[in-house]
């Protein structure tokens, strides 16, 4: 009798401890040691295949669990190398947006190319994929990246209004594209180009300068530089 007892209560205390090690985590650091070319790591994102992508103050590199691959930027500005956003596109091309512009990832010449600079010639914020199109939010307004071809959205017929500052995308129901901004939140009617408004106003102020936005189910979050979440 006292030896199933005990057997009992061993068992218990190895469930226990399993339970446990079951709820730890284990932290582990990536540095220059390790591979990584620059210790600023502004942006993650995981690709369909796996791969870790780290958008840094100079580079993009491809974590794959063990190693680090690098892809450097060229130009000789380096604080407009520093990369805001990365995505990747069904056909598996990776895309990334900086101070400099728009670059794709040529994965046959292992370069990064920078795409039509001559018309986004300015900082590019975010980055939105969805069914083969590519959103590029930008400090001059939407640009919308489809077959080759591209077409700029102007939210303010002022180019350089903090409206055009397009901080944050995000899909909505339907076909409403969502679009944070430095001066209020945006959708657009991707069907007919139709853009509305969105203001947060408290008193006599609007609160309006937004930068990431999240979409959960009907609700969208919006992140904000000194309001926190609305």
């Amino acid at each position: 009798m006292k030896n199933i007892q005990r057997y009992i209560l061993i068992l218990l205390l190895l469930l226990s401890t399993a339970s446990v090690y079951s709820d730890s985590y284990a932290f582990r650091g990536l540095s220059v040691a390790d591979g990584l070319s620059d210790l600023l790591v502004n942006v993650i994102y995981k690709d369909a295949d796996g791969y870790v992508w780290l958008g840094t103050g100079s580079s993009l590199e491809r974590f794959d669990g063990v190693h680090i691959k690098h892809y450097t930027i060229s130009g000789t500005n380096e604080k407009l190398k520093r990369i805001n956003a990365i995505t990747g596109m069904s056909d598996g091309q990776i895309w990334m947006g900086n101070g400099m512009g728009l670059w794709r990832l040529d994965k046959g010449q292992d370069t990064l190319v920078h795409i039509v600079p001559e018309k986004i010639d300015c900082q590019v914020h975010s980055l939105l994929e969805d069914n083969g199109v590519l959103y590029v939010g930008t400090e001059k307004g939407l640009f919308i990246h489809k077959a080759g071809k591209l077409e700029q959205v102007l939210l303010d017929k002022n180019t350089f209004s903090a409206t055009n500052t397009v901080m944050g995308l995000c899909k909505g129901e339907g076909d409403l594209l969502w679009m944070t901004t430095g001066n209020g939140l945006y959708s657009l009617s991707i069907s007919d180009r139709k853009v509305t408004t969105y203001h947060n106003i408290k008193g006599d102020k609007h609160v309006c300068a937004f930068n990431h936005i999240v979409r959960i189910g009907v609700t969208l979050y919006l992140a904000t530089m000194e309001q926190g979440i609305i």
